[in-house]
């Protein structure tokens, strides 16, 4: 996979693919999360917050994304963006937390 910025900051699988989405590139890196552009089948570009690497393992930061996919999935309206799916994928030994 070519260097596309994201692969320092987050968990990628070797096909580079999460859940039928294919990581593009880096839209922006730092804090906890990174948010990585995506295309789906149809070649739609979305946006994937994924939780840094460096921690997956804090249990801390992990409810608190959590907590803010359960925040965006009853918020509406056209000043908040549209939460479509959120989960865990797993590469090798590590589990990360994805939302797009």
């Amino acid at each position: 996979m070519n260097d596309t910025g994201f692969e320092r900051h987050v968990v990628v699988p070797a096909s580079g693919v999460i859940d039928g989405f294919k990581l593009r590139e880096l839209i922006s890196g730092g804090g906890h999360t990174s948010y990585v552009r995506v295309t789906d089948m149809a070649g739609r570009s979305y946006a994937m917050q994924i939780l840094n690497r460096e921690y997956i393992g804090d249990t801390r930061l992990r409810a608190r994304f959590a907590r803010e996919v359960n925040l965006l999935l009853r918020l509406s309206g056209p000043a908040f963006p549209m939460l479509r799916s959120h989960g865990v994928y797993t590469v090798g030994p590590m589990r990360t937390y994805r939302m797009w």
